[in-house]
């Protein structure tokens, strides 16, 4: 669906969801804060190459994750802070992140969080974050927003809470 964040509601995304349900199907939004961000995004989902998998793990205790950490496979994980969550969106062609966040923000940890200010450039990433309400594009300040206007080619997150049985990637890697 191609959509202007105007458009877009809890209202209308629970509509949504109640007339795919039981449909085989997926389905997408296409949004920016401006029609030509819009078509950028779409356009950069023929630019998706396989490429470097990263899962980054915000403290989250309900998980039995502790400490922050990014891990990708083959390579030893590494301790998360902001400065190595921004290389790692750069250099990722898929991206994961669990851990707490909101509209404009992932939590890294009690003091650290990336916020819309602090999402770098990027190439034609795929990202996906499980965290409660970060992918809300209607609401001002949206972290999803922020991903599609800095260069990601696609940005999965959550109106609402999510639920550990739909998360995309795994906690170990």
């Amino acid at each position: 669906w191609v959509a202007a964040p105007g458009h877009l509601s809890d209202q209308a995304i629970v509509e949504a969801g109640r007339a795919l349900k039981g449909q085989p199907v997926a389905a997408g939004i296409i949004s920016g804060v401006t029609v030509e961000e819009a078509r950028a995004l779409w356009q950069r989902a023929g630019e998706v190459r396989a490429g470097r998998a990263v899962a980054v793990n915000a403290e989250y205790p309900a998980a039995g994750v502790e400490a922050g950490r990014i891990a990708v496979p083959g390579e030893a994980a590494q301790p998360l802070s902001l400065a190595a969550l921004r290389t790692a969106l750069q250099t990722a062609g898929y991206l994961t992140f669990t851990g707490h966040g909101g509209n404009g923000y992932w939590r890294l940890d009690e003091e650290t969080r990336l916020g819309i200010a602090d999402v770098p450039a990027l190439g034609p990433v795929v990202v996906s974050a499980s965290g409660c309400n970060t992918f809300r594009p209607w609401q001002p300040g949206s972290i999803a927003l922020a991903f599609a206007g800095q260069g990601a080619a696609a940005y999965a997150g959550f109106a609402y809470s999510p639920n550990e049985g739909y998360l995309l990637g795994e906690f170990e890697g």
